[in-house]
């Protein structure tokens, strides 16, 4: 039975003086590999649908993750559960603030009032993933994209951290575009959803 592996992730939109915020990838960066990708990562599913996911053949990377393979077959009745936003994360600001408070530290703290999400869309995509552990599979890809606005507090801080840190980088969309930022360090693929 042919499968088909699956990655859903939010990818957060941050501009700011016409460029879009993006950070070092955290998992690339274990594996030695320097690449910019966008704010935002894998959405979570809540417990109940688990049950749902597991009738359709799903075998997941980590705990309720929405990162898996399943039997290609499944894949419509997938992706129609996933339309509907229920039993699923459906804003970023859980990954949000595990990038921004905990691993590069930009914040103490990024209370829920302090973000303002406007989605955008969702876009899909189909490709050859190169993540660690996972490279060489074929990967149906969904990205729920939404435009992020801190409150001027919080942006101020932010502007201020981005020249303090090596983990985050304004990028223009022609950066974007060659796949390439103007410190030399490439640009992810998923990156192109932004623009």
């Amino acid at each position: 039975m042919e499968k088909i592996r699956i990655s859903a992730a939010t990818l957060v939109i941050i501009k700011l003086d016409d460029k879009y915020l993006l950070a070092l990838n955290k998992t690339r960066s274990k594996a030695g590999i320097k690449v910019f990708t966008p704010l935002g990562g894998n959405l979570k599913f809540n417990k109940s649908a688990k049950l749902f996911l597991v009738s359709l053949g799903a075998e997941f990377e980590q705990n309720n993750g929405l990162r898996l393979s399943m039997p290609k077959k499944n894949l419509s009745k997938f992706e129609q559960w996933f339309k509907k936003k229920v039993q699923r994360e459906i804003t970023p600001y859980r990954e949000l603030k595990e990038e921004l408070v905990d691993e590069i530290k930009v914040f103490d703290k990024l209370p829920r009032h302090a973000v303002k999400f406007k989605f955008i869309q969702t876009k899909k995509e189909r490709r050859i993933t190169d993540r660690p552990g996972q490279k060489g599979k074929l990967t149906q890809r969904y990205f729920e994209i939404f435009e992020v606005k801190l409150i001027p507090k919080y942006e101020k801080i932010l502007r201020r951290k981005i020249s303090k840190t090596n983990k985050l980088e304004l990028i223009t969309k022609k950066e974007i575009i060659s796949k390439k930022s103007k410190s030399k360090i490439r640009i992810g693929t998923n990156c192109r959803a932004l623009i």
